[in-house]
């Protein structure tokens, strides 16, 4: 592979450039991000490494593949619902997500690609040679420090090179003995004869090791060698009649299956009650072997497309492939229905919604594979358009409060139909569910709850006291706190209502 190196004094002003955004980026890194709660600093700190990225390929004519401007969609939709929601997915999964698409906007946007060839992610040189972001960090450094090729100052400026690289190892080091011994510590500031500011040294490094591996990142994706690099793709052919008998006999189980088993696929809830079954067997147990039936009808699917729609084949390949289509959207619709008799019974959680909208999304691609198959659409944009759906799926399921829809489902289910309310699980969501449980009061529903959730629901409050007074900053401003300032479970009147009575706890020795 061709190094990425540049000698032309105006390139080097440009990667100077590069270096001097990724510093900036790393210093709004430490003042809104570093130990603070996300909110809309992370928005923040997003949009600035975007936007300021964006400007400067634009300003350096390094913008070269405007169709990477569409992965700005799925990440604003989801930075948003970082400033919007509290959920787990969008506390743990939704910033990776982002960071992940922007690492690839990065990557992306001034690609070259003169040859105009097929687009391969695994031909791209930052994702073909890794170790490439790293072999760029001592052309950095030579950018940085050299600036003439002076034989006899060159052994100073070796040695200031040295001094500027230890000292802020020689700060880390110092500033973790003297946490581990406060003997040290003193010994440290009585030896320099300073005070010594180790949070300003821990400061200055992380901001260095945040600046080395975006101007890395930066040198690799604006060298001139930056240049996608043409991908043979090998098919391995399949034997029709070998393929024939799979898929035959892979049909003829699954028709067998479903014509044996249609009654108890999608059976009612009386069915179930009927034949001395439990919604925990029936549902749980059976939901989960039928969905690896359909990831294993996935992979199967997808081997015999991928062979087949590159070499051709018979019609009767393809009437099978069609016919396992179906009979997968059969299962799916099956699972479905098992997941929804398990909400029905015992309520809604994360898990159940999350499944259940899984399977909404495999009934898309199951269509959208039948269209492809019948209008012999190659792989490549199959898979490609299928990526995008799983995209714009996990933008749209990013963008929904499920707390706050789990919290509504279950309280109308306690409130207009008698089910029971399960508010031990609710404790254990974010602070969603607060405006949700306003209905309780509504409705005169309080005085109905047991010891154990009214406990629970005191949980919930003192969890929404603790989220307003720790999002007072600015920088960790959510959108969430106005509606749960408004809600009914912070007024004071009601919230004598939940404290727990003797009147309680006779009821719960009762019962």
């Amino acid at each position: 592979m061709n190094k990425l190196v540049g000698t032309q004094p105006k390139e080097r002003w440009h990667r100077l450039l590069f270096i001097t955004f990724g510093l900036g980026i790393g210093i709004v890194y430490d003042i809104f991000f570093w130990e603070k709660e996300i909110g809309i600093n992370f928005l923040f700190f997003i949009l600035v490494y975007l936007v300021g990225f964006t400007i400067i390929t634009l300003a350096l004519k390094k913008f070269r593949q405007p169709w990477a401007l569409t992965l700005l969609i799925p990440i604003c939709i989801m930075g948003v619902s970082v400033v919007t929601l509290n959920n787990e997915l969008r506390s743990g999964g939704i910033p990776v997500f982002i960071l992940i698409l922007s690492v690839l906007y990065t990557a992306f946007l001034p690609l070259q690609n003169p040859q105009k060839y097929l687009f391969s992610l695994s031909k791209i040189p930052l994702f073909s040679d890794i170790d490439l972001l790293f072999r760029k960090w001592w052309l950095m450094i030579k950018d940085v420090f050299i600036w003439k090729q002076d034989m006899n100052k060159d052994i100073l400026r070796k040695i200031l090179l040295g001094f500027v690289i230890a000292v802020p190892i020689l700060g880390l080091f110092t500033w973790l003995f003297s946490k581990a011994d406060p003997i040290f510590a003193e010994w440290v500031q009585k030896l320099v004869f300073v005070d010594v500011d180790l949070e300003l040294a821990w400061r200055v490094f992380r901001t260095g090791i945040i600046t080395l591996w975006l101007g890395g990142l930066f040198y690799v994706v604006v060298a001139k060698e930056y240049v996608l690099e043409k991908k043979n793709e090998k098919v391995r052919k399949i034997d029709g009649v070998i393929a024939g008998i799979v898929l035959g006999l892979v049909n003829v189980l699954f028709l067998a299956f479903v014509a044996v088993q249609f009654r108890h696929l999608f059976g009612t809830s009386d069915f179930v009650l009927e034949n001395g079954l439990t919604f925990a067997e029936y549902a749980r147990k059976g939901f989960f072997e039928l969905v690896w039936v359909i990831i294993f009808a996935a992979i199967l699917l997808l081997i015999s497309y991928r062979a087949f729609v590159r070499h051709g084949s018979h019609k009767v390949i393809n009437v099978l492939q069609t016919l396992l289509i179906i009979q997968v959207g059969v299962v799916a619709a099956s699972a479905l229905k098992r997941m929804n008799l398990y909400q029905d019974a015992f309520g809604f959680t994360v898990l159940r919604l999350y499944v259940e909208w899984f399977i909404y999304l495999v009934f898309l691609l199951l269509v959208f594979s039948g269209a492809s198959l019948i209008g012999k659409l190659s792989f490549r944009k199959f898979f490609h358009s299928s990526l995008i759906l799983g995209a714009v799926a996990l933008s749209i399921v990013s963008a929904i409060n499920v707390d706050r829809v789990i919290a509504e489902k279950n309280v109308y289910r306690f409130t207009e139909e008698g089910k029971e309310l399960d508010l031990r699980y609710l404790s254990r969501l974010s602070v969603d569910v607060i405006p949700e449980l306003d209905s309780l009061f509504e409705e005169g529903r309080i005085e109905d709850l047991s010891l154990k959730d009214k406990m629970s629901l005191q949980r919930i409050l003192d969890e929404g006291k603790k989220y307003i007074e720790k999002r007072e900053k600015t920088v960790e401003f959510h959108m969430a706190i106005e509606k749960i300032k408004a809600s009914a479970l912070l007024k004071e009147e009601n919230q004598q209502r939940i404290v727990v009575t003797d009147k309680d706890l006779e009821k719960e020795e009762t019962l």
